[in-house]
């Protein structure tokens, strides 16, 4: 639920304000997405100074916080610091019928009482229909004088949507019962125009001078009062005392006895005490107007660009927020946490969306569901942030999260591993997205256009959060020819800092690798695959172990550091093979590492296999995914059954088979199931040591993010 308020900086802050709108609008940051505004704007109807209205708003403002606002839970900002309500305003005028301005009770009262009008505070309704639909606000608490100024900016909302499509939100008033208007000083409404108004925050004598000139009837204090509950002091005493406090006034005078004096006597302590933690407060601040001036900067910031559209365009304060609006199905998906909707699952749209801008999904109820970048040319059209209750997509929201992640690999690593994965997409909340830190370098790899738009955010952020050298652009091929033409970003690309010269050393567990970050595959290093390195060191003391598949050689590190007799790297491409032997040439202090023999073959793993004659007493079969979609899945399970039934024929007697996956489009349970049923199909007795699956720093947060298993299997013959 999305909330709005404001307050026009006209005058000191009085009991009318706060009870008919301050007071019910700060309790409801608690309950939503709150907006509290200063409406200097619109005091520009009545206020020409311009430094008294900017001294007013100022003390509006500390007004506000001293009450109870919370920046950190609202936003708080001056309307004339987002001109663009001014330009919606114009927009809205121009479909607002004269007459509906005319019955304005703004402009009929004001008019009736002989105050001068100019067209300001006759247009003044569509003002403030501007002001609370470029929010998309739901509810607008407010006083009972001002509920027609909702109703009216329904009205032109509903006259918008009808004329150029679905844009704006339909909002609700709240009137708050009791005090939806708070009597003046005169019996009338209170209000600064009409001179009858009693002060939040003040001298203490010219307050008490004030209440104390309530004019009262001629009624002596022995008659009885049995209209008491009307009298104008017992009005305002209900407000500022207790339930129990006031009825004893009002029992008293109405019974006879109570004089008024006595009465507005106790009507003043009542309302002094009443505010005087607020009162205390407000001097603090006051003392402390930086705070108080950055608190509106800030909220200023967040309307502008984060809040107006949610979206890259929000330049544009026109443009509707994206809704969509999903298939039943779907609905199931997105509230069971699914990451992702697809394109068919859409029924409807109020518009065309744009790559990177936010898209709200709703149900059929119309009811929030989730929130999510949009990318109209992907398959699957929105990639999902937040579902459940409605929240707000702020700079602090992404603080919040990358904070949280990152959290995530507190106490993972030791500090001789300086490699690991940072964000991992979906299953940390980023979607489409990883971040991976190699020393100090940080590569940054996207996997869908939505991110593109939005990289200078993602990059102040990394840098402010995160300390580095340089941030390094990776792109998804996919998406390479987009961000080339559309946002002239390209794979490789420096985000910050300069290139580096040469390849990224950095470490992991002790052991010192080489990751192209620039041109290497995925971001210079399979990093998912170190619990499985560590676990070959374990297995490797004396053994002659083949590293199939072998891109730098990480297993092959590994186990010799372990005690390897030999490591033989087997891969078809000389590039990862030479990359390989620096591997291993970074290591040679470590004895294992320098006493091992390594060599190099450079052939398809599948064609070398069956041409073999020499054993392996550990065998790694590592391949790249072989199944790219899921109409491979068939023939990849036959793929990963015939290259492990080749792999257990180079097996020397006793010796281990580490065959590996990752391809998501084959289930854990089947791929496990292809290599044992290449183990009985060989013929040879054997036993399952373990599986391995995800490191913390790769979580698999839903079922299409489990890519990487790992099964061990000991050949006793």
């Amino acid at each position: 639920m999305r909330i709005l308020s404001g307050i026009q900086p006209s005058g000191a802050l009085h009991l009318g304000n706060y009870f008919g709108m301050m007071q019910p609008a700060i309790a409801l940051q608690e309950k939503g997405e709150a907006f509290y505004f200063i409406a200097d704007y619109h005091s520009m109807t009545s206020l020409f100074n311009a430094v008294e209205r900017r001294k007013n708003s100022l003390d509006v403002a500390l007004d506000f916080l001293a009450c109870g606002l919370d920046p950190k839970k609202s936003v708080f900002f001056r309307q004339s610091d987002v001109p663009e309500v001014c330009e919606l305003a114009w927009l809205l005028s121009t479909l607002t019928p004269m007459s509906m301005l005319e019955k304005a009770h703004s402009f009929k009262d004001k008019s009736a009482k002989g105050i001068p009008i100019n067209h300001g505070l006759f247009a003044y309704p569509v003002l403030m229909a501007a002001d609370i639909l470029i929010y998309d606000s739901n509810l607008v608490p407010v006083g009972q004088d001002q509920k027609q100024h909702v109703e009216m900016t329904r009205d032109i909302a509903v006259k918008f949507n009808e004329t150029y499509g679905e844009t704006f939100v339909i909002p609700e008033p709240q009137i708050k019962g009791a005090t939806a208007k708070v009597p003046g000083l005169d019996g009338e409404k209170m209000s600064k125009s009409y001179g009858n108004t009693l002060e939040i925050f003040g001298e203490e004598k010219p307050l008490r001078k004030k209440v104390m000139g309530i004019k009262m009837d001629s009624r002596t204090p022995e008659e009885p009062k049995p209209d008491a509950g009307k009298n104008l002091a017992i009005e305002l005493l209900k407000l500022v005392a207790s339930a129990e406090t006031a009825a004893d006034f009002e029992n008293r005078l109405r019974a006879g006895g109570l004089g008024y004096g006595d009465l507005k006597k106790g009507l003043f302590e009542q309302y002094w005490n009443h505010f005087a933690i607020a009162r205390q407060k407000r001097a603090e601040l006051a003392g402390n107007l930086d705070y108080v001036n950055q608190v509106l900067a800030e909220g200023a910031t967040r309307p502008q660009g984060e809040w107006i559209g949610m979206s890259p365009s929000a330049a544009n304060p026109t443009a509707a927020r994206l809704r969509l609006r999903i298939t039943t199905a779907a609905e199931t998906i997105v509230r069971g946490g699914h990451p992702w909707l697809f394109a068919d699952s859409i029924n409807e749209a109020n518009r065309a969306g744009e790559a990177g801008e936010l898209a709200v999904i709703y149900d059929r109820k119309d009811k929030f569901l989730a929130v999510g970048l949009f990318d109209p040319e992907s398959p699957i059209r929105v990639r999902i942030l937040h579902a459940g209750k409605p929240t707000t997509i702020d700079a602090a929201w992404w603080q919040a999260r990358l904070a949280q992640t990152i959290a995530r690999r507190d106490g993972l690593f030791e500090a001789t591993t300086t490699g690991y994965r940072l964000i991992h997409g979906e299953s940390d909340g980023w979607p489409g997205l990883v971040l991976d830190k190699y020393n100090s370098t940080l590569v940054l790899k996207i996997y869908t256009a939505a991110w593109l738009p939005r990289l200078g955010e993602i990059l102040a952020l990394l840098r402010e959060e995160i300390p580095c050298e340089r941030i390094v652009l990776r792109l998804s091929r996919n998406i390479q020819p987009r961000a080339k033409e559309k946002f002239q970003r390209q794979d490789g690309q420096m985000l910050f800092g300069i290139p580096p010269e040469g390849a990224v050393i950095f470490s992991e567990n002790g052991i010192r690798f080489e990751a192209d970050v620039v041109r290497g595959q995925k971001t210079g290093f399979f990093l998912d695959q170190r619990d499985n390195r560590a676990e070959v060191e374990t297995l490797a003391c004396g053994k002659t172990v083949l590293n199939a598949f072998s891109f730098s050689g990480g297993f092959s590190v590994y186990a010799a550091r372990g005690g390897a007799k030999s490591v033989t790297d087997l891969d078809i491409s000389a590039h990862a093979l030479e990359s390989a032997k620096r591997n291993v040439a970074l290591n040679q202090n470590f004895p294992g590492v320098a006493a091992c023999r390594h060599e190099t073959v450079q052939a398809d793993t599948f064609e070398w296999l069956p041409s073999a004659k020499e054993k392996f007493d550990l065998i790694v079969l590592d391949p790249p995914s072989l199944a790219k979609r899921a109409t491979e899945r068939e023939g990849a399970i036959r793929a990963y059954e015939k290259l492990n039934a080749l792999g257990i024929e180079r097996l020397s007697p006793g010796g281990i088979l580490v065959a590996g996956s990752c391809s998501a489009h084959v289930p854990t349970v089947d791929f496990f199931e292809a290599v044992r049923r290449a183990a009985l199909r060989s013929g040879r007795k054997f036993s399952e040591l373990k599986t391995l699956q995800h490191p913390p720093d790769h979580p698999a947060g839903f079922k299409e993010a489990e890519y990487l298993k790992v099964i061990y299997l000991r050949f006793t013959a």
